[in-house]
């Protein structure tokens, strides 16, 4: 990159961050955080990328034409990572220390985890009454976002007055915190509400290991001081009705062996309901590996798949292995337990889509 250039990217990026800090403040910080993050960036590169590269004198005065430094950054500075391919009402979402954006629509915590987004999934937005409305077009590479470290299941507690963060859940156990005790402050105590006993998930940077921050608070239908495991999450009271409303409309799942890939937080909704209908119920995570999938696809006779919550290459080699198999399969787009078991009982069996 030439020198001509490179004082061009730092007016340009002077511009920006004096206009982003003029009127900065708790309000809007957050959703300014991430063009003043590119920005440093960009800086942090521009000396790496001073080295001249020779090219071909074409004879062309190309001129410097005005440049998006944000676009700029992307293929500039970062000129290995290959971009896909998007449709021209396609985005992609970048995970953040709470929920995350996409373009400049900022997509919050609630609904990243209502819809699993990961870093880097390829999303459609859309406007619901001023609300975003998204749709997850395809998974990601299932990469974690670059310097963002989370921590789940941490417990609340009041020692000597102070609420404190000292251990988290880890299947199950209670461990200290890697990083250490962490003091919460009044304003993040008034507003999740914060607890003795509540439970939480922290996310902070890693370059910034003093800035950890609740990102969500979890919220149980039981009242419990220690989190069980996801089995144990079922309804408290499972109506007999429902189960045999179940049984009879949809007989044929009776000693099917089914197998779903994805959407593992709801497993323990899925394995009740399965086996209210007299099923053998297989979950896998949406991570899971080559070898345990065709572990269980051949020891089953349905599959299905809950592309929302599967990554891009465990989907492509699970219809591959169910096909080998023949192993009848469906590929769903909702979560919903009826949809399951209506998927299950009628498979698609050349993968077609069923919303």
């Amino acid at each position: 990159m030439n020198i001509e250039l490179q004082n061009q990217f730092v007016t340009e990026l002077r511009e920006e961050l004096l206009k982003q800090l003029d009127d900065l403040s708790m309000g809007n910080l957050e959703g300014r955080l991430p063009k003043l993050k590119a920005a440093v960036r960009i800086l942090e590169q521009l000396p790496i990328l001073s080295v001249p590269v020779e090219e071909k004198d074409t004879g062309e005065d190309k001129g410097i034409e005005e440049i998006n430094w944000l676009e700029a950054y992307e293929t500039s500075v970062q000129p290995a990572v290959i971009s896909p391919v998007l449709q021209s009402d396609e985005v992609i979402f970048h995970r953040h220390l709470r929920g995350g954006f996409a373009d400049d629509q900022y997509i919050g915590e609630k609904l990243v985890r209502n819809l699993r987004l990961e870093h880097e999934d390829i999303i459609r937005l859309s406007n619901n009454n001023g609300k975003p409305y998204v749709t997850i077009v395809k998974k990601g590479p299932g990469n974690e976002c670059p310097g963002r470290i989370q921590i789940n299941h941490c417990l609340i507690e009041d020692i000597k007055g102070k609420t404190l963060i000292r251990s988290h859940y880890l299947d199950a156990e209670l461990v200290p915190l890697s990083i250490g005790e962490i003091t919460l402050s009044y304003d993040e105590i008034q507003r999740f509400d914060l607890n003795p006993n509540d439970i939480v998930d922290l996310a902070y940077l890693e370059s910034q290991p003093n800035n950890i921050q609740v990102i969500w608070k979890h919220s149980f239908n039981s009242v419990h001081n220690t989190p069980l495991p996801s089995s144990n999450y079922k309804k408290a009271n499972v109506n007999p009705a429902t189960a045999k409303m179940r049984a009879a409309l949809f007989p044929g799942l009776s000693g099917k062996r089914v197998l779903v890939i994805g959407g593992e937080e709801r497993h323990p909704d899925y394995r009740e309901a399965f086996e209210d209908c007299g099923s053998i119920f297989t979950g896998l995570k949406g991570s899971a590996s080559q070898e345990v999938v065709e572990t269980h696809a051949r020891k089953s006779d349905v599959a299905i798949l809950i592309c929302t919550a599967i990554r891009t290459n465990t989907s492509e080699y699970s219809t591959r292995i169910l096909k080998e198999y023949q192993v009848p399969y469906t590929r769903l787009y909702s979560d919903g337990i009826e949809t399951l078991l209506r998927a299950a009982d009628n498979p698609k069996s050349e993968g077609e889509n069923h919303e």
